[in-house]
């Protein structure tokens, strides 16, 4: 019980975060003109924040699909890339790096 509470608050701040950024996120799709589902299908399948917020500037410019899915790409070469960089100097301290923090978002 008590790892479940240290983690609840090492974990509350981020959490903090996003709820605000989803809130975001929501209110962009729904000035789009999509529904509360679609916002929630593209949090769980589109696990990038910022690709998120990409992802409602091409669909209100009625960009077609392979637009966003070239976009998605490039975007998460770009993360891949700086995390790259930081696995590097991680694997010199001696610990080690998961292979979900060479994708994940910022």
């Amino acid at each position: 019980m008590r790892e479940l509470r240290f983690a609840a608050k090492q974990t509350f701040p981020i959490f903090f975060t996003y709820l605000f950024i989803g809130i975001a996120f929501g209110v962009m799709m729904a000035e789009c003109g999509y529904s509360a589902i679609w916002s929630l299908v593209s949090a769980v399948f589109v696990f990038a924040g910022s690709l998120q917020i990409i992802m409602v500037s091409l669909l209100r410019a009625g960009a077609p699909l392979w637009t966003v899915a070239v976009m998605t790409f490039f975007c998460q070469c770009q993360t891949y890339i700086l995390r790259r960089g930081i696995y590097r100097e991680v694997q010199e301290d001696g610990r080690c790096i998961s292979v979900y923090g060479a994708f994940a978002d910022r």
